[in-house]
């Protein structure tokens, strides 16, 4: 999803945290083209993704500039948050609400598995006031890092007040993009949540240049460069 490592290799601020980051959340509205294609392979029935495809200027494989700004077109900031498995499990039940219905805040995660079912009872948020008024029940299991934190309708007392450090956008952390309640979980403990933006205005270090560092761009071009 996020090149999560690229973000916090330019500044040794950001270096010292680089270890604490494990996952990333975003909303699926955040990202607004493909790149690569869909179709259906000679001999095939079934649809098949295929990298992008070769043109007078570029071989089959490469990515552009253009497609990076496409994909990522609002360009957000990416910041930092730590939280709870209850919390995250919070933030994924908003994003699940509305399955099977296709919204821009299905939740698309890195480092993160999560299985659900869309019959149970869904999250109401009210962003107005910053509050959870009804949980959500449709998140039957969640792995994080590796670690299987919440399942059979239990989390794991071993990870259960532990906090894993995780990146997503400031549309989501800090404006309750798409209802996203991270906000109500940095508001109720914003020492233990730690929440940090990485935006540095008209700062271009690295490899990519043609967007400022700590933006979604840059952190997609950064890490595309280094494959």
């Amino acid at each position: 999803m996020f090149s999560i490592t690229i973000i916090f290799s330019k500044d040794k601020n950001n270096r010292r945290n680089k270890k604490n980051i494990v996952a990333a959340i975003a909303n699926s509205g955040g990202i607004r083209a493909s790149i690569g294609e869909e179709t259906v392979l000679p001999g095939s029935t079934t649809v098949s993704r295929v990298p992008p495809q070769a043109t007078s200027y570029k071989p089959v494989g490469a990515i552009t500039q253009l497609q990076v700004e496409s994909t990522l077109a609002f360009n957000n900031t990416l910041c930092a948050v730590s939280l709870t498995p209850p919390q995250i499990k919070s933030v994924l039940e908003e994003g699940l609400k509305a399955h099977p219905n296709a919204l821009g805040g299905y939740p698309q995660v890195a480092n993160i598995q999560f299985e659900f079912d869309n019959q149970k009872r869904s999250q109401v948020f009210d962003p107005t006031i910053d509050t959870l008024t009804v949980p959500g029940e449709r998140v039957t299991k969640l792995i994080i890092d590796g670690k299987t934190v919440y399942q059979k309708l239990m989390f794991e007392n071993t990870y259960k007040e532990k906090r894993f450090r995780i990146v997503t956008s400031k549309y989501l952390l800090e404006n309750a993009g798409d209802n996203y309640p991270f906000r109500v979980f940095v508001l109720k403990d914003q020492n233990k949540a730690n929440p940090k933006c990485f935006h540095q205005d008209q700062v271009k270090s690295a490899l990519a240049s043609f967007s400022d560092d700590g933006k979604e761009q840059d952190a997609l071009a950064e890490y595309l460069l280094k494959q």
